[in-house]
């Protein structure tokens, strides 16, 4: 599966934090924000995700050197773990049993994959598989029945099985992709209507946005998107029920796309960027105030792009810029935003400083 976070070379990465300027971060508001909460000052220390473990505290993936970190809006850091080999670990989720899950996959020659998981005092239990015969899990999905869901097999010659995770680690499979439904290239999620939903790329020549129900029922909703044969990014469902996605080449200008399906299948273009250098549409989020919120990571040609992020008003079409990466110190945002219990929206940038 695709990762989420691509870097150019190594760099001081840091977390972020954007408030929607205006009162109560209004949707009619023109600029963020920006605070600058923590900088790595190693280059083994290039954070991948974060999430909100509680109100003001944050805990967070590394992914050179990889390990399990924590964070608090003052800037306080303390890494928790270091994995012991080299691995690819996936963004952590929160749990009902109040604990924080989350897997890796061994990006060597051995064969490791596992699942971790961190409790309220910081302690990390590990439960590791052969990945070579067994596979292993990606990202994780949290659903209300207490399990765990995710795609398992994901390493190189297993196939994709949509499976089941109890809290002993034991999975079940739901569901096996063939090869003719392709492999998951987003992050899978839970939608309202409690049924699992993402996308699929199929042989590299198109994609199409699935749902999976929890009893293993494997359907598409579009199984043809547009314009994604080379390059698809991220996925969302929005609260208008309509999903919302990103197609970084997309578009007439070939700067990126970003396009709605309905849950008939009904597919239109939002919005095209026409500028590369502050295109390129990555990752999304709806906000509390009803927007959805786009990082772009622009094309450095000649030193002239930065990355950007934009406010699109779903009902209205609109895009605003809300806030630009100009500023080589503060990095560049190719992150995946997170909401948290404050409003403000909170992210990793990477590629900033010295480092």
């Amino acid at each position: 599966m695709k990762t989420h976070l691509s870097l150019r070379g190594a760099a001081l990465s840091s977390i972020l934090a954007l408030l929607l300027a205006g009162t109560g971060g209004s949707a009619q508001a023109q600029q963020a924000t920006f605070k600058l909460i923590y900088t790595f000052q190693q280059v083994g220390g290039t954070p991948l995700s974060i999430m909100e473990s509680s109100p003001g505290n944050f805990m967070g993936v590394i992914g050179t050197s990889p390990g399990i970190f924590t964070v608090n809006s003052a800037g306080n850091l303390k890494v928790l773990y270091y994995f012991p080999i080299s691995t690819a670990p996936f963004p952590l989720v929160s749990s009902l049993n109040g604990k924080a899950y989350g897997s890796a996959l061994s990006s060597g020659s051995t064969t490791l994959a596992e699942l971790f998981w961190v409790d309220a005092k910081g302690a990390v239990n590990t439960l590791q598989y052969n990945g070579a015969t067994q596979g292993g899990p990606s990202y994780l999905v949290e659903s209300p029945d207490t399990y765990l869901y995710t795609f398992f097999g994901t390493s190189p010659g297993n196939p994709a099985m949509f499976s089941r995770i109890g809290r002993n680690g034991q999975p079940v499979t739901l569901y096996s992709l063939p090869t003719s439904q392709g492999v998951p290239w987003t992050p899978p999620f839970l939608g309202h209507d409690g049924n699992f939903y993402g996308l699929t790329s199929i042989g590299g020549t198109s994609a199409g946005i699935f749902k999976i129900t929890p009893s293993g029922l494997f359907s598409y909703v579009d199984p043809s998107i547009p314009n994604a044969t080379s390059y698809i990014y991220d996925l969302i469902l929005a609260s208008n029920g309509k999903f919302y996605g990103t197609l970084p080449q997309g578009g007439t200008a070939n700067a990126g796309a970003i396009y709605e399906v309905s849950m008939d299948g009904t597919y239109r273009t939002v919005h095209e960027f026409t500028n590369a250098n502050t295109g390129i549409p990555e990752t999304l989020l709806e906000a509390s105030d009803g927007m959805i919120y786009v990082t772009t990571r622009g094309f450095f040609e000649q030193g002239q792009g930065y990355s950007t992020v934009v406010r699109l008003n779903p009902s209205t079409g609109k895009v605003t810029t809300v806030y630009k990466f100009t500023d080589a110190a503060n990095g560049e945002c190719e992150c995946r935003f997170i909401q948290a219990s404050d409003g403000k929206l909170y992210g990793a940038a990477a590629n900033a400083g010295t480092y």
